[in-house]
């Protein structure tokens, strides 16, 4: 269940002054594209100014993007990225909303931790991947630590991460 915009204290601000709300969201799948599609269209009355559309693609192995096919593999990667986020942008630019694809080949993490810094987000959008049982049971057990993305911008970004739960919000 993900209700929560973040606040702010605009003592400053006219009563009918929004404050501008600026969102990254990283989309890793059809489905991540789906969930945060829905969870926009909930919330219709608070549409964000400015939405990145961030798909964050591996970088691929030393051994196989060197020399001549490097830039083969990169332009693949970033169409493969464009792809991802293709049908979520023209919903958004449908909706009337502003927004930016972004393609980048890095860490995941990293990647939407930097960008949010860079267009000043307010706030980040995830979509939590499944979690298998063992690797439930582990975590529930203390023996394993949450170390996917989701944990990792948590703990690195300055702007509140809201996390969706793939079909569920």
């Amino acid at each position: 269940m993900a209700h929560l915009l973040p606040t702010r204290d605009r003592t400053d601000a006219p009563a009918t002054t929004r404050a501008r709300l600026r969102i990254i969201a990283l989309i890793d799948c059809e489905t991540s594209a789906d969930a945060f599609m829905r969870w926009l269209d909930e919330r219709r009355g608070e549409s964000p100014d400015t939405v990145v559309l961030l798909a964050v693609l591996p970088k691929p192995d030393e051994v196989r993007s060197r020399g001549i096919l490097s830039g083969k593999v990169r332009a693949i990667l970033i169409e493969r990225g464009h792809r991802r986020v293709e049908d979520l942008a023209r919903h958004l630019e449908a909706a009337g909303l502003a927004h930016e694809e972004r393609v980048e080949i890095a860490d995941e993490a990293e990647a939407v931790v930097r960008i949010a810094r860079e267009k000043r987000a307010d706030l980040i959008v995830l979509v939590a991947r499944p979690v298998g049982s063992m690797r439930r049971c582990l975590s529930e057990l203390g023996i394993l630590g949450a170390h996917g993305t989701v944990a990792r911008v948590a703990d690195l970004a300055a702007a509140p991460v809201l996390v969706l739960r793939r079909g569920v919000h």
